[in-house]
Order: structure tokens, then C-alpha cells, then sequence
């Protein structure tokens, strides 16, 4: 018996070319920007689906990264806009830990506490001057914190300059750091061996150029008993 087509037969085989051929259409052409996030399976898109450089700042929302997202060291000075990093950022803790150490070196005398400051204001300008010092009462090892406020004497930002250190070496420094007309804290950290009556000194300058600065500082030093 010869077998012929029917037409419901007909008619549903081209029903299922044509299906399958506008599943392929709709996969390969779809139309631009017709998927969003609701279209996405969860986990869908990976790391390495996402092109170099293709998220931006713009594309990422505030808040949204936080220090558990970053890898050590992926974030490096290069990496920051200048005047991005703001003193009020920065993470208090070695700050804290200072003040806890001054408050119990004075409590029972030790750690032993060395700490200057001035309330006065001095100029700042290009020739450069010593805002001030402290001096090792024994010899060993010193954690530093140095805190400058500082504001530019004019309308236009000023530039400044400044180290703090023995004579033997630098613990740390500003370079080219902007100070506006309104008063800015500058930190300052730094560890070093200092022998006794080792002077450490805050010394700062301007730049070519800059409008001189008025400045005052503190300068918080605690040694560290080494086990």
C-alpha cells in the first residue's frame, strides 16, 4: 500500500519548521537592548564573560563595594584619584590603638610615652621650617602618629611638602599635597628604631609657586616593647 500525505500531516510538520526555524531567528537576531536583568538566570553572568574595562565607575553603585570585595593589593596609588582619600576615610583604628596606648603609658608608665604639640600657628612657605620634634627618651623601637591642620593663606590652593624622620631616614612624608583656604588635617604614620635622645623632626615646605600655609601639629610617639 502506498503511503500518501495527509494534510493535517502536512500542516504540522510545517508547523514545526517553522517554529524551530523562528526559536533559531529569535536566538541569533534579537533586537537591541530586548534583554534585561529579568531575562538573566541567576549566576549567569561570570567574570569572565565581562569584557576588560567594560565596568566603569558610572556603572557601579554607591556603596556597593565594600573591603571584603577588594583583593590585597588591588587597589594601589595609582589606582586613586588625587584628593580621593580624604582623612575622614581613612580607618581609625591605628589611631584608636595610639590613644589607648598614651592612656595606659600614662596609667602605669609603660609603654614609654613621648608627645609634642603645638596649639600655635606657624607660616609654611617655600624656604621651608621644623614645625617640630620629639625626642627618644630610650633607645628602641617607635610607632609615630603626626597630625598636621593646615589651610592656605589665599583664596587659591596651596601646595605642601613635609617629612618626618631621624637624621638617619624619612618614616614618612607628604608630596605635592593640595591644602585649601579651609583648615585640612594631614595624617602622618610612621615606625622607626630611635637611639636615646634621638631627635625625630616634622620638618614641611611649599611648592614653587604656592601660596604660603599656616599650620600647626602634634606629634604622638609610644615604644614598642619588642618580645
Amino acid at each position: 500500500m502506498k503511503l500518501r500525505p495527509t494534510y493535517a500531516g502536512v500542516t504540522s510538520t510545517l508547523a514545526l519548521v517553522i517554529a524551530l526555524s523562528g526559536g533559531a531567528y529569535a536566538a541569533t537576531q534579537l533586537p537591541k537592548n530586548s534583554v534585561g536583568t529579568r531575562q538573566l538566570q541567576k549566576n549567569a553572568v561570570t567574570t569572565a564573560k565581562i569584557k576588560s574595562n567594560a565596568v566603569k565607575g558610572p556603572k557601579i553603585k554607591d556603596g556597593s563595594i565594600g573591603t571584603a570585595d577588594l583583593a590585597d593589593g588591588g587597589v594601589e596609588n595609582g589606582d586613586l584619584a588625587a584628593g580621593s582619600v580624604t582623612p575622614d576615610k581613612l580607618e581609625p583604628t591605628f589611631a584608636n590603638d595610639l590613644d589607648a596606648a598614651l592612656d595606659a603609658g600614662q596609667q602605669n608608665g609603660s609603654p614609654i610615652i613621648v608627645d609634642s604639640s603645638s596649639g600655635s600657628i606657624q607660616t609654611v612657605n617655600n624656604a621651608g621650617v621644623t614645625l617640630g620634634s620629639v625626642t627618644a627618651p630610650e633607645t628602641g623601637y617607635y610607632a609615630v602618629m603626626v597630625t598636621i591642620r593646615a589651610f592656605s593663606q589665599t583664596s587659591a590652593t596651596a601646595r605642601i611638602f613635609c617629612s618626618f624622620g631621624t637624621s638617619g631616614g624619612i618614616m614618612d612624608q607628604l608630596t605635592n599635597t593640595a591644602v585649601p583656604a579651609q583648615v585640612t588635617q594631614l595624617p602622618m604614620l610612621g615606625y622607626t628604631f630611635a637611639t636615646s635622645g634621638q631627635s625625630l623632626g616634622l620638618t614641611c615646605n611649599t611648592g614653587s609657586g604656592s601660596p604660603d600655609i599656616t599650620a600647626s601639629y602634634r606629634i604622638s610617639a609610644f615604644r614598642v616593647q619588642l618580645p
